[in-house]
């Protein structure tokens, strides 16, 4: 979908649809509108709006579709992460969901790509959030069990922060043992996911309350500060990387 385009399908006033309109496998691109409709759903009711959010992604991660709807969901999820709080990181860190996660990771016909992807964002999600600590602690069990992440994951505990939280950068060019082609795909990452915060903050304003000051609803004013953020973590990358193919 267009940054600048409105989604022209009607808002559902259930979680559980917006959910399977966001990752739909018959759109060409993720549908920001829909997902913000959840946030504004899970947030309004946080623990039973996460329990549902949690049920439906993890119906639509069992898709039979190994690349498009998967690949959705696992974005939708780490949206949810950044955006729910920590109500939303709590049924995240239940028993059931990790060892769900666990089970995903290890499904045969997952393709790569969205294997990598959601090994690094557990890394993400165990260096960023301190609470709850089962995050952390599903982290270490995974590397302990032989699970491969992704080369630019870092396996040592770091500094915490809360969320919602832009994911931390990390340098293209000065990973070691990294091929080009791979660094290429990491660049690729980068700037996708800057295009989609900046569909979120779109999707954002024009979902606002029209008699309302943007600066006075905390979603909208949310996504421009990880839009901001981003620019800044682009252009500071820019320098650091050596190889003019991926600039």
């Amino acid at each position: 979908m267009d940054a600048a385009t409105k989604s022209t399908r009607p808002m559902s006033d259930t979680i559980e649809n917006n959910i399977v309109l966001a990752t739909s496998e018959t759109q060409q691109d993720i549908d920001w509108m829909h997902i913000i409709a959840c946030f504004h759903l899970i947030n309004a009711n946080p623990a039973e709006g996460s329990s549902r959010a949690m049920k439906a992604l993890k119906l639509r991660m069992m898709s039979k579709d190994p690349k498009v709807v998967i690949s959705y969901s696992i974005i939708v999820l780490d949206a949810l992460v950044n955006s729910c709080g920590r109500p939303f990181a709590i049924e995240l860190a239940s028993k059931d969901n990790l060892a769900y996660l666990r089970k995903f990771l290890l499904r045969e016909d997952l393709v790569p790509e969205n294997r990598g992807r959601m090994l690094e964002l557990i890394s993400d999600w165990a260096e960023h959030l301190s609470d709850p600590p089962e995050i952390r602690m599903f982290f270490r069990q995974l590397i302990k069990q032989g699970f491969r992440f992704p080369p630019s994951v870092n396996i040592k505990p770091s500094a915490t922060r809360t969320v919602p939280a832009v994911p931390a950068a990390r340098p293209w060019s000065k990973i070691q043992g990294v091929s080009p082609s791979e660094l290429s795909k990491r660049v690729a990452f980068d700037c996708n996911l800057s295009d989609s915060y900046l569909q979120m903050f779109v999707e954002a304003v024009n979902f606002a309350d029209r008699g309302v000051p943007l600066a006075n609803i905390p979603i909208v004013q949310e996504f421009k500060g990880k839009c901001e953020d981003m620019q800044k973590r682009l252009t500071g990358l820019i320098d650091k990387v050596t190889e003019e193919e991926l600039v």
